[in-house]
């Protein structure tokens, strides 16, 4: 664990902690607001600098950061003399804010900070601390649960200053230090308790794949149904490389399937791209430029509609597009689920509110020299149209085992073609983009061997060079996240090459 230091502030520190602590809530908590909403509440409710001075100088409120190599990674605020509703405030403290830094994510900090928290309850000669948490934030609540809290009742918000706000359902946990004696507030009674209360939580989307990626290497920050006009709201992993600071500056590289990415003991078929290892290696190596990664969850059922290029699909006649429309899996799953076409708005929550919220919180290259994006299968598809529709925005795309296709069996099947048209029309400048295309031999990648030749073919025809584009096969190899990863430093060397 990196030295942590604690310091209190007095109101001296009043800016200071103000653009500290917006720094820090806007990763962890966009996704609870309504369009407008969280800009409204840091810069006019919770942190204009006014306000955080007159909460400092108040005596029975305590503010904290917390520096790793004299950097400010954290803040701690204490309300001394609290209790929850029908509690003695003499006998309690509370915990208002912890907000940790996304630089100082799996250093310890949290444990650190609620340590902290419970000398100075001890200090101060109180019985118990408690906090309030969303109930929608599961792992905040796994690690309260796992460092002695424990959900001792619930609430929700009523104040009209919080109508923007998606969610307003709270819990209150208590620890009480070191009797572990804990307290429940039941029928507007405080009653002491040995049986402790756990309530169990539901997953309200994602649940297949709700639990956060362990990285082998670097950390991972994750955005919780991060919120769009133009998509449902999806989870969003940013990967952050060992020496992360936001002293320097990083390229980008967005890919698809971002449950699939990184820990293979939470994905559906306990297989993963092995992302984390593969760059971690690349950047050691200085083959490549440092850079974050950002996995974009899938929406599910909605996948193949989010990720068939809308344009090409566009081109098709009434009839074939119902005939794409009306295709099935083998196992007699309609492939669309019933969902219209989206990819269109599907690169507009990319580009537009994805890309722009990433460019504020982290440090990052924001040019398209140094923004990529990259996929598999249906994901290499949505790749190379998001290099097609935005050439301004991504300056390269990396397509493995791209489904030409479109679907998975059809015969005479019309849409590659329309693929292909659209490639000769829409297909950027070679003098600034970076395209990579392979495929396997194996189980669906057999498919596309004859088909990725035609796309060679327009490739050379817009005067593509070896330094702009690759297209490879790989024999034997199948098509999933396993081989996949036994051949992602290929690609991302090709695109990020330093």
């Amino acid at each position: 664990m990196e030295s942590i230091e604690v310091k209190k502030i007095d109101s001296t520190s009043a800016e200071l902690l103000s653009s500290l602590a917006k720094k820090i809530y806007a990763p962890h908590y966009t996704h609870l607001w309504l369009t407008g909403g969280m800009d409204w509440y840091m810069n006019e409710y919770a942190y204009p600098v006014s306000k955080i001075r007159s909460e400092i100088e108040n005596e029975n409120c305590l503010h904290y950061i917390a520096y790793i190599k004299n950097e400010p990674v954290g803040y701690l605020k204490i309300n001394i003399d609290a209790a929850i509703e029908g509690g003695d405030k003499k006998e309690g403290i509370e915990v208002e804010r912890i907000y940790i830094d996304t630089t100082a994510v799996n250093k310890g900090l949290g444990t650190h900070l609620m340590n902290f928290a419970a000398d100075i309850a001890k200090s101060y000669q109180k019985k118990y601390i408690f906090l309030k948490a969303m109930d929608s934030a599961q792992l905040a609540l796994q690690f309260y649960k796992k460092i002695g809290y424990e959900i001792v009742g619930s609430f929700r918000l009523s104040d009209t200053t919080f109508h923007l706000m998606k969610e307003a359902n709270l819990k209150w946990l208590l620890y009480h230090k070191p009797a572990k004696i804990f307290y429940i507030y039941i029928n507007n009674k405080m009653k002491q308790i040995s049986i402790l209360l756990c309530l169990f939580l539901v997953i309200k989307q994602f649940d297949v794949f709700a639990q956060q990626p362990t990285p082998t290497s670097g950390s991972i920050v994750r955005i919780e149904n991060f919120t769009s006009k133009y998509v449902p709201a999806r989870n969003v992993d940013v990967w952050l490389p060992n020496n992360y600071t936001p002293t320097k500056k990083y390229v980008v590289l967005y890919m698809h399937d971002g449950q699939m990415l990184f820990d293979s003991s939470i994905t559906w078929n306990k297989q993963e791209w092995g992302v984390d290892e593969t760059v971690t290696q690349l950047i050691q190596q200085q083959k490549i430029k440092d850079c974050i990664v950002v996995g974009i969850w899938n929406g599910g059922k909605s996948r193949h509609a989010e990720y068939f290029p809308q344009k090409p699909f566009e081109a098709l006649s009434k009839d074939q597009q119902k005939t794409v429309y009306d295709a099935y899996r083998s196992g007699g799953q309609s492939i669309f689920s019933g969902l219209a076409i989206s990819s269109d708005n599907y690169l507009k929550f990319l580009v537009e509110e994805l890309k722009p919220f990433i460019d504020k919180n982290y440090s990052t290259f924001t040019d398209p020299s140094n923004t990529f994006v990259a996929g598999s299968s249906m994901g290499g598809l949505i790749s190379l149209y998001a290099i097609c529709e935005y050439p301004n925005v991504f300056g390269g795309a990396a397509c493995l085992s791209t489904h030409w296709p479109g679907l998975l069996s059809m015969e005479n099947n019309p849409v590659p073609s329309v693929f292909f048209s659209y490639l000769k029309k829409y297909l950027p400048s070679p003098k600034q983009h970076k395209i990579y295309f392979d495929h396997g031999t194996e189980t669906l990648d057999s498919m596309y061997a004859s088909l990725q030749l035609e796309v060679d073919a327009i490739m050379k025809e817009k005067k593509y060079s070896n330094n702009q584009w690759i297209s490879r096969s790989w024999p034997g190899q199948d098509h999933s996240e396993k081989s996949w990863r036994s051949r992602l430093d290929v690609p991302v060397t090709f695109l990020l090459k330093n």
